[in-house]
């Protein structure tokens, strides 16, 4: 993903001749409700990237909120049953709603998923990775600047909810860790018992 300020894209002409492979990218079933909600919430837009702003804002800062419970749709339309009756639910459900609106007012976009990293738990330069840290967010493709990140998730608790994520390592036994393993890189060697050698020969024919 590239990195710009806002006013550098808001001053850019939006066209999607640079991005190969755009129509794959502007692919949103064409679902006439989200199309419709879209229209509805970028209709004050000056430009494309106004419009962006406007959804964006509409999802991050309106009336959804973060939920792990988020509901199901009785006629399993979940998406759906998120945007226009529960109005709650996480990462990804946001950033699918994001990213087929803009698909469907004619902006490239795509959702990305990866880890969230807490910059405040390295230890000795490395970062404990846990499935909780798992995030989606959207990326909108910018001409000249490429793909930019968006996250549109709100960050209002759901009402009566409560998330006990796991603390992980205890920082102070994962320090100790790092430091044995790191000063005794030289002496590391690797062994292998003979069922180990069996599985490893079976995978690898």
């Amino acid at each position: 993903a590239s990195e710009a300020l806002s006013f550098e894209l808001f001053d850019t002409p939006y066209s999607i001749r640079e991005l190969e492979h755009s129509e794959q990218y502007l692919e949103y079933g064409q679902d006439r409700e989200i199309e419709a909600l879209a229209k509805e919430i970028s209709q004050s837009a000056e430009n494309t990237w106004d419009a962006i702003r406007l959804v964006y804002e509409y999802l991050k800062y309106g009336e959804y909120s973060y939920s792990l419970k988020p509901g199901i749709a009785k006629d399993g339309r979940q998406l759906h049953h998120f945007l226009f009756n529960s109005k709650k639910g996480y990462c990804t459900y946001y950033a699918f709603a994001m990213c087929l609106m803009l698909r469907s007012l004619g902006i490239p976009s795509r959702v990305a998923v990866g880890f969230v990293i807490d910059p405040k738990s390295n230890t000795l330069s490395y970062y404990p990775v846990r499935a909780d840290m798992a995030h989606a967010w959207v990326e909108v493709w910018f001409p000249s600047y490429g793909w930019i990140e968006y996250d549109p998730t709100s960050q209002t608790l759901a009402a009566n909810e409560e998330f006990n994520f796991s603390s992980g390592v205890d920082p102070r036994l994962l320090s100790q860790l790092m430091e044995e393993i790191l000063s005794n890189r030289e002496n590391l060697e690797a062994r292998w018992d003979e069922e180990e050698l069996v599985a490893q020969d079976f995978f690898h024919k």
